[in-house]
């Protein structure tokens, strides 16, 4: 910006010309002063406003006289708070104002704006799972203080246990944990949610072997297993056989964390033993071919009976001799 005043340098008048230049630097800026909520919005931006005066001056004998200083600045908010208060969804305006010893004044304007959404960084792994690739499918939950914010991303790839980081975004808030699934494979986990101050970071490990996706492994995973259900190949290797039962094995018994925002109905304890009627009336008709002693149960003996190699034939039967147990 440039003046144009009555100058006096030394004593001696003089026709001169002040230049002021407010140069202003961000500590968290983004490029087009675009700025990414955290707790809430922008906390913690940090200005470093300066101030470059230059005096060019011409005496009476024609010869020319510069000198440059920097001066302090002060910003005034559109919404009239500090600068260092923390900045809303939308845009702020800051007016940034200066002056030098010759009366000069300049001012430079920031426009800072915050989105009403900001990143939210997903780190998955499978615990367990070494090999294979896939494609695949999270449900993601997300507990604010104002708010509880669900979520599906679909179209991940995965190989060798580990999911790529993948994003999504969430309205602003002060997030406190998050849940993340497969529902196709794995129990929910409950983790913390990281700040990193321009975004959020969820890092979670998964455990495979909830087929059912009722946040328990228990005989009916088992029993999808056995019956060969798609989803029960966890490791992504295009086949379900003896690593994908021991994993059901590994983590059988185990309950996953209830969603963000939600809690579980009735008693929510893994299965044990199920009646074939009782599939039935529960639309599991599938699951009826892993009673593999046909007793009418598909129950613990069945599992025993599978991890010592029982298998079902084309005709729905055993086709490994296994005596039920005395136990």
């Amino acid at each position: 910006m440039t003046f144009v005043n009555n100058a006096y340098a030394g004593g001696t008048s003089a026709k001169g010309v002040t230049q002021i230049n407010i140069g202003i630097s961000y500590s968290k800026a983004k490029i087009l002063n675009t700025f990414y909520g955290s707790n809430e919005p922008n906390a913690g931006i940090v200005f470093s406003p300066i101030a470059r005066i230059v005096l060019t001056l011409k005496n009476f004998s024609g010869n020319q006289l510069s000198f440059t200083y920097t001066s302090s600045v002060t910003g005034v908010r559109s919404d009239g708070l500090s600068l260092t208060a923390k900045y809303p969804v939308g845009t702020t305006v800051i007016t940034w104002s200066s002056s030098d010893p010759c009366g000069n004044t300049g001012q430079a304007y920031s426009n800072i704006y915050v989105r009403p959404l900001n990143t939210v960084k997903f780190n998955v792994q499978y615990v367990g799972v070494t090999g294979g690739a896939a494609t695949r499918g999270f449900v993601t939950s997300m507990l604010g203080s104002q708010i509880t914010f669900p979520t599906t991303v679909s179209g991940v790839s995965v190989a060798n246990g580990h999911g790529k980081f993948f994003a999504t975004n969430a309205p602003i808030d002060n997030y406190l944990n998050a849940t993340v699934e497969d529902a196709a494979s794995t129990l929910r986990h409950r983790v913390a949610v990281t700040d990193t101050g321009t975004d959020w970071s969820v890092t979670v490990t998964l455990l495979s072997g909830d087929i059912i996706n009722d946040e328990l492994v228990d005989v009916l995973d088992w029993g999808a297993y056995v019956v060969r259900n798609v989803n029960a190949d966890f490791d992504g290797n295009g086949a379900i056989n003896a690593t994908d039962g021991n994993i059901i094995i590994a983590n059988f018994g185990l309950k996953g964390d209830t969603a963000c925002g939600s809690s579980f109905t009735g008693s929510h304890e893994p299965i044990m033993a199920i009646s074939v009627s009782d599939l039935v009336s529960q639309g599991l008709v599938d699951l009826v071919g892993a009673d593999l002693n046909h007793d009418g149960w598909l129950d613990m003996e069945d599992v025993h009976m599978g991890t010592r190699g029982a298998r079902l034939n084309r005709d729905g039967w055993v086709d490994v001799a296994v005596t039920r147990s005395a136990n």
